[in-house]
Parts: structure tokens; sequence; C-alpha cells
């Protein structure tokens, strides 16, 4: 929340749900600017698979 007279922001609690590459852009975004952020994905860690071949991130 901007408060445009002052030029101060207001640090929010934010959740994003999806860790694809929209959801972290925005997550890292986000926190970037001191807002607190979780991020929530369904799947499991894709560091952690064996082959990652065909997936978007």
């Amino acid at each position: 929340m901007a408060n445009l007279e002052n030029g101060t922001f207001k640090k929010l609690d934010v959740v994003v749900v999806g860790g694809g590459l929209v959801g972290s852009l925005e997550a890292l975004f986000l926190a970037k600017r001191g807002h607190r952020v979780r991020l929530y994905e369904y799947r499991e860690d894709i560091r952690n698979t064996p082959q990652a071949r065909g997936r978007s991130i």
C-alpha cells in the first residue's frame, strides 16, 4: 500500500500460490521491496527429481 503524499510504503504479509515462473518472480519482486512473502507450491522441488526434462523451470 503506497502513501503517495510522503512516499512511504506499508510492509505487507503476502502469500503467493504457485511457484512457477510468474509466482516465483512475483515472490522475489515483493520480497525485494521489503514485504514478508510466503510461496506455496503443490509439486515437489524440481531440483530433487532425477530428471527434469520437459518442465518449464
